[in-house]
């Protein structure tokens, strides 16, 4: 499925923007322009959005795109995957059980790939740089991982590990009082 850059990224502020408007008068116009900018692209589109609801949807010849909004959350929702951030972000249910994943880790995103197998997290951790190392170091081994990257720069730690025809990669950053992580997995 192909989505263009613009009409994603139009189609969240659509969202944001109009969610609870509730007038069906803006929610046309929106559509119509959403779907007149892609068109002149050469990108066939139909835009449908329900601001009562947060939702809005955009179908193409290569498929259908969904985003949804309740003011705390963003999810988008494709027959590709999903992403969700905010407050109803998760570790996804068939999140891969032997990936560790850092005690308190928060999400803010996820991230699910479709049938490939693939996802990404990002969120944070009370901890520090070195506890965080260590922690993805010994689990990731415990649990069957080849560290393959190790790689240490001030405030930043990016590894990657590898089993049989997987992978998946940590990067950690420190913010104050806490470091950003981010978790992603895939096929080799």
């Amino acid at each position: 499925m192909k989505f263009s850059t613009f009409s994603i990224m139009m189609g969240a502020f659509c969202v944001t923007i109009l969610g609870g408007c509730g007038e069906e008068s803006s929610e046309t116009i929106a559509e119509k322009a959403i779907e007149s900018s892609t068109q002149a692209k050469g990108e066939e589109v139909d835009v449908n959005l329900n601001s009562d609801e947060g939702t809005m949807t955009i179908t193409t010849p290569e498929g259908k795109i969904t985003y949804k909004t309740d003011g705390e959350s963003i999810v988008m929702m494709s027959d590709q995957g999903s992403v969700v951030a905010g407050a109803a972000a998760k570790i996804p249910d068939n999140f891969p059980k032997d990936v560790p994943i850092y005690p308190g880790f928060k999400v803010q995103a996820a991230t699910t790939m479709g049938a490939e197998g693939a996802f990404s997290l990002s969120g944070t951790v009370n901890a520090s740089f070195e506890e965080v190392k260590s922690y993805y170091q010994k689990d990731a081994q415990l649990q069957g991982w080849q560290e393959t990257i190790s790689m240490n720069q001030p405030q930043t730690l990016m590894l990657a590990f590898q089993k049989d025809n997987r992978i998946f990669h940590v990067t950690a950053t420190t913010a104050p009082g806490e470091m950003t992580v981010s978790i992603t997995t895939d096929k080799k």
